[in-house]
């Protein structure tokens, strides 16, 4: 039983670090991807900018990164 628990727990700790994300790994991948627009870290963050100079942010952490508003970006 303990075993079976302990199994579990590694288990479900293992696949939630393989979904954090950090802003310099997205921005990598949009690198990668030659998409248009820059991606620069902030804080917490990953923003794109793109072409026609707008921004878009995306927080990044456990779960991998997601699009939000850019003023819940730590500076």
């Amino acid at each position: 039983m303990l075993v079976g628990l302990l199994t579990a727990f590694l288990i479900i700790s293992f696949n939630s670090n393989a979904l954090a994300m950090s802003p310099s790994e997205y921005c990598g991948i949009h690198a990668e991807s030659k998409a248009p627009g820059t991606c620069t870290e902030k804080g917490d963050c990953a923003v794109i900018t793109t072409n026609l100079g707008t921004e878009e942010c995306k927080q990044c952490g456990d779960g991998g990164c997601e699009l939000s508003d850019c003023s819940e970006c730590e500076e």
